[in-house]
């Protein structure tokens, strides 16, 4: 978990240096100096940021083809005490990462269907990713020495049949689903949580599929079984500390997935939330994106009226524990 760490802060450090930031919105009126993220594309320079706004509408399909850090305003910003000014996330449909973009940084962003790159050492991070149509959507990881950090997703895989390492880090993250056709990976601190449709048990053996010659520990998840369609060695992943919690009981199920049959969202808690296991746990665990990092004003009091030559105090409340 240190070396991920140690990945992600000193990716964000090169990536910071010298970089200058442009601004995206959709938003009619709004005051961003680019209302398209493609001609924000072209006018940034490799290693520079584009901050996209927050949107009631989609920017629907974008490709990165440089190497960029796309930063959007979070998810679920009107529940986890925001402090954006617009409270929509920015969504996408998808989004995709040419193969030159390497070490291209996501962050921040709620996609309806996918992300897949194709670059090496991507770095994707508290991102929301679900696959609203339920067509194989998810994150895709086509490349090596990627990071998938604090995420919500459906499913973490590879569009590969043969799989070979390809030497990810996947920590952290919150599935609903599984991770499919990923080799060589270091898969730790996530919490498992699967699909919604419980009748048959045996459906919890979808979290792993040609999972081979990875580190899989210190994870939630209802088993240790991986799936496979013959050609791959399954018995060489190396588990060790996970937690277990089937077989299946009533509330044990954490509450966003939506059930496929009546787009309720069934509000239910994981009872087993095991210090030492699962996305909140480890040296940098799971944080709900919106909530930004470092002290939040929670409070102002500014007095309306003053007599003539007094002070204006004005009482802050800052909240130092995040």
């Amino acid at each position: 978990m240190k070396k991920t760490i140690l990945f992600l802060a000193a990716l964000c450090m090169t990536v910071a240096a010298n970089a200058t930031i442009f601004r995206v919105s959709n938003v009619t009126g709004s005051s961003a100096p680019y209302t398209s993220l493609d001609d924000a594309q072209g006018a940034a320079s490799e290693g520079d940021t584009i901050m996209v706004d927050g949107s009631s509408d989609s920017y629907e399909n974008f490709t990165i083809k440089k190497r960029i850090t796309l930063i959007g305003p979070g998810y679920w910003l009107l529940s986890n005490n925001s402090m954006n000014e617009v409270l929509h996330p920015a969504v996408f449909l998808s989004i995709t990462v040419n193969k030159e973009a390497e070490a291209t940084v996501i962050e921040g962003v709620y996609v309806t269907h996918s992300i897949t790159t194709n670059a090496p050492k991507t770095v994707v991070k508290r991102c929301r990713i679900f696959d609203e149509s339920y067509t194989g959507g998810g994150l895709f990881l086509n490349a090596k020495n990627c990071v998938a950090h604090q995420n919500i997703v459906d499913d973490i895989k590879t569009k590969a049949f043969y799989v070979g390492d390809y030497f990810d880090q996947i920590t952290n993250n919150i599935i609903l689903g599984g991770i499919g056709s990923i080799g060589g990976s270091y898969i730790a601190y996530n919490t498992f949580i699967g699909n919604e449709d419980y009748s048959d048990h045996s459906i919890f053996s979808a979290c792993f599929s040609d999972v081979i010659n990875s580190t899989i520990e210190y994870n939630i998840l209802p088993n240790e079984e991986v799936g496979t369609n013959g050609w791959n060695d399954i018995e060489s992943n190396n588990f060790q500390n996970n937690y277990l919690y089937g077989p299946l009981i009533e509330n044990q199920l954490l509450p966003w997935r939506k059930d496929i049959k009546d787009t309720e969202v069934k509000e239910v808690t994981l009872t087993h939330t095991e210090a030492g296991y699962g996305a909140f746990a480890g040296n940098d665990p799971y944080v709900i994106s919106g909530i930004p990092a470092g002290p939040v004003i929670t409070d102002m009091v500014i007095p309306t009226t003053v007599e003539m030559g007094s002070k204006l105090n004005v009482t802050i409340k800052v909240d130092i524990s995040r």
